[in-house]
C-alpha cells in the first residue's frame, strides 16, 4: 500500500488545527430568545432559523431558495444534530446571529410559503 505525500501533509494540517481549536464546549452559550442560529457544517455554511415553534435550515445561503424543505424541527438541539449529520460537525461550534430576530423576520417576509 502506497501513500500519496500530500494526503498525509494534509492529514499532519488537520490534525495540528484540530489539536489547536479550543473544544467546542468553551462555545458561548446561545440564548433563549436566538431566532436564528449559525455553523459552518464540513463545507457549507449553516443557518437554523425560528419560525414560530419551528427551526428551519438554510444550507450555503439564507436566501429563500435555500431553505431544506424536507426539514424543521420543534427542537434546536435535533436541528444542530441533523445538520451535523448531514452536512458534517460544526468546526466552530454553533452561534446565535447578531440580530438574529431581525434576521428571522426578513426570511419570513422574503419567503411567503413558510
Amino acid at each position: 500500500m502506497s501513500y500519496s505525500l500530500a494526503a498525509l501533509r494534509r492529514l499532519r494540517e488537520q490534525q495540528a488545527a484540530a489539536a489547536e481549536a479550543p473544544p467546542a464546549e468553551w462555545a458561548p452559550p446561545i440564548p433563549r430568545d436566538a431566532a436564528c442560529v449559525t455553523a459552518a457544517c464540513g463545507e457549507t455554511r449553516i443557518w437554523l432559523v425560528r419560525d414560530g415553534e419551528r427551526w428551519l435550515m438554510f444550507a450555503g445561503s439564507r436566501r429563500r431558495g435555500t431553505r431544506r424543505r424536507d426539514f424543521a424541527s420543534p427542537f434546536l438541539r435535533h436541528a444542530m444534530r441533523t445538520a451535523e449529520a448531514w452536512y458534517g460537525e460544526a468546526a466552530d461550534g454553533w452561534r446565535a446571529e447578531e440580530g438574529s430576530a431581525q434576521i428571522a423576520k426578513e426570511i419570513a417576509d422574503a419567503d411567503p410559503g413558510l
